[in-house]
């Protein structure tokens, strides 16, 4: 394990090729949404927040979004 941990950090500190902003390591952009929605939740839109509430009240559970 240890030793594809170096490859993949030296693959993720490769340079771009031009025209690509950055190189990506498999898994990254999800490990980083994973982070990301942990710490600050998950975005919902106006309507599923209002039907949560409306639930919510109708089942008598202390909730709001």
């Amino acid at each position: 394990a240890a030793e594809l941990d170096r490859h993949v950090e030296t693959f993720a500190q490769s340079k771009p090729l031009p025209g690509v902003a950055e190189v990506r390591v498999p898994g990254e952009a999800r490990a980083k949404r994973k982070r990301e929605r942990t710490a600050n939740g998950i975005a919902i839109s106006a309507p599923l927040a209002s039907q949560l509430n409306a639930l919510a009240q109708r089942f008598k559970i202390d909730f709001a979004v």
